[in-house]
């Protein structure tokens, strides 16, 4: 019984060293950054919106607040970290391929910042879990 309570000590303090590592390869596998769209334009006014772009901005928040407003309404400008995102929803566009935007769907993305909450949540629960485990394998031990 020790020995498999040792394991699961193991097992326990694992979980809790990896939960960081994990949702930071997640994030870097599936993640992207996107702004967020309130309400998507459609692809009629899209057009008619960008005959009336103003070409000569540069690139900064102006600019981006202006190609966004081509494509619909922003919740914020500040691009969001967001994983697990289907491709057909992100609008990137042509006046600036560097941004994403994110069309509104009835499902919200994920994102990463839930993943490294839900992290910080396992690891504490494996080592509270771990410490258990270990009080439980020194009771049945007799307290040696």
């Amino acid at each position: 019984m020790r020995k498999a309570l040792g394991i699961l000590v193991l097992a326990a303090v694992a979980v809790a060293a990896l939960a960081y590592p994990v949702a930071w390869l997640v994030d870097r596998a599936a993640g992207r950054d996107a702004i967020l769209l309130a309400d998507a334009f459609a692809a009629d006014t899209v057009e008619v919106n960008r005959a009336f772009l103003d070409e000569g901005l540069a690139p900064g928040p102006e600019r981006t607040a202006a190609v966004v407003g081509v494509y619909g309404v922003a919740a914020k400008l500040e691009p969001e970290r967001v994983v697990f995102v289907d491709p057909e929803r992100v609008i990137v566009p042509e006046e600036a391929p560097e941004l994403a935007l994110l069309r509104p769907s009835a499902s919200h993305p994920v994102q990463a910042q839930t993943l490294y909450f839900g992290a910080a949540r396992v690891a504490v629960g494996a080592l509270i879990a771990a410490a258990a485990l270990l009080l439980v394998r020194r009771i049945a031990a007799g307290g040696q």
